[in-house]
């Protein structure tokens, strides 16, 4: 394989692992993104709640907080997956995988 060959077959695991890393943090982002509109409708179910003393939405209430647990779970599941074969790698290493100039 050509010095040319391995520098374009390095660029594009470059950008193979810049994409999945954007993919990982498009879904960490949507994961928050549900989390967040879960606490939001909790908290609504709340204050009607709390105002009406106890008489309204308690049902409701309930199964949006089990709504936003179950979120907040998945969140931090999704969080805690996220480790170091997940993050872009520097662009160090992909020059060190190529040959010294002129070898082939």
């Amino acid at each position: 394989m050509s010095s040319a060959q391995q520098l374009l077959l390095t660029a594009i695991r470059c950008d193979i692992d810049n994409l999945t890393h954007l993919a990982t943090t498009a879904d960490i982002v949507g994961d928050i993104s549900r989390f967040i509109h879960m606490l939001q409708r909790e908290r609504g179910a709340s204050t009607i709640y709390l105002v009406s003393q106890g008489q309204r939405f308690k049902t409701r209430r309930d199964t949006y907080r089990q709504h936003s647990q179950q979120a907040e779970t998945l969140m931090r599941q999704r969080l805690e997956a996220l480790s170091e074969e997940a993050r872009p790698r520097p662009l160090r290493a992909y020059y060190d995988e190529l040959p010294p100039f002129g070898m082939r």
